[in-house]
């Protein structure tokens, strides 16, 4: 892909590899507080998993949590609400979590989630239970989503996936809008 700017259209070639945050990702919190998050989304045929992190702040020395959530994904036709983007459908097969605070993972342990007491830096499979904003596969196995590509800043080519305002659990709530952070390639 290097020295290729256009924002031509999502396939599973062009996605084919690693793409990351370019920096951190703001989004409302408890109490007001923003949360900072990063995202790594890892694309292999019709592979797919992402790996994200979120801090309570923006030199990331308080981590929160991590996640990870892989499955299978498929690209639709053209989805009109977006100019130039696909629609997409990411199918889970597994979700982990961890908590990185003793107050969350205290929240999660009163919570049922996972399938053990929570200690902070400890992963837990979560995919029949969910954690927090993390549904269980029973309740949440799919997300009807959209990806698109634009030029970056310097040109380089930045992807978009669709607003996570909403859960985007059927077809009927696939996003309108693409989110406004982009994940770049890294590999």
């Amino acid at each position: 892909m290097p020295g290729n700017s256009s924002p031509a259209t999502p396939d599973y070639n062009n996605l084919s590899g690693t793409w990351e945050s370019p920096e951190l990702e703001p989004i409302p919190g408890a109490e007001g507080k923003d949360i900072f998050i990063t995202r790594t989304f890892d694309f292999d045929g019709d592979s797919w998993r992402v790996r994200f992190s979120g801090c309570a702040d923006q030199q990331r020395k308080q981590r929160l949590f991590d996640g990870v959530a892989e499955g299978r994904f498929e690209l639709h036709g053209p989805w009109t609400a977006v100019p130039g983007a696909l629609a997409a459908i990411f199918r889970f097969d597994r979700r982990l979590f961890t908590a990185h605070t003793r107050a969350l993972a205290q929240l999660l342990t009163q919570s049922g989630a996972g399938s053990a007491a929570w200690a902070p830096g400890i992963q837990q499979d979560v995919s029949k239970t969910g954690a927090l904003f993390i549904p269980s596969l029973a309740k949440s196995s799919a997300e009807y989503d959209l990806v698109v590509f634009d030029a970056g800043p310097r040109g380089e080519r930045d992807l978009y996936l669709g607003d996570r305002a909403h859960e985007m659990d059927t077809p009927a709530h696939r996003p309108v809008k693409r989110i406004p952070f982009p994940i770049r390639k890294v590999d």
